[in-house]
């Protein structure tokens, strides 16, 4: 199982510790439709039936693909993509490079789905 979020980072790590004791998808659904209260949206990537939940204002969608967070951003990055060009996302000059990034992340969504487990460290560079 994986989780990530997008939205206020102070709310998501001061709810964190009770994604981190959830065992199973549907206990962080119910703590994400609880907590979130529009702060942050959730999305989740189960391995055990290959789904993917987006929980968003307390809104649970299940699905074989979702994105969380902010729609101008995500074309955005569509955009460089297909531009291969890197992307400033802060103001420290952190940079993403959308060709590798899809790349690695597909293949890891792939591979946690076949019960493989990668660190995702790297995906970001300074």
């Amino acid at each position: 199982m994986m989780i990530g979020f997008a939205g206020d980072v102070v709310s998501f790590e001061s709810d964190f510790h009770m994604y981190n004791q959830a065992q199973n998808c549907l206990e962080i659904i119910k703590i994400a439709v609880k907590f979130q209260n529009g702060k942050y949206e959730v999305i989740i990537a189960d391995n055990k039936d290959e789904k993917i939940y987006t929980i968003k204002n307390s809104i649970t969608q299940e699905s074989k693909v979702g994105f969380i967070g902010d729609s101008d951003a995500f074309s955005e990055y569509q955009k460089a993509y297909h531009e291969n060009t890197p992307i400033i996302i802060d103001p420290n000059h952190a940079q993403i490079n959308p060709k590798i990034s899809v790349i690695e992340i597909g293949g890891k969504l792939s591979n946690i789905f076949s019960g493989n487990s990668y660190q995702t460290n790297n995906w970001l560079k300074n």
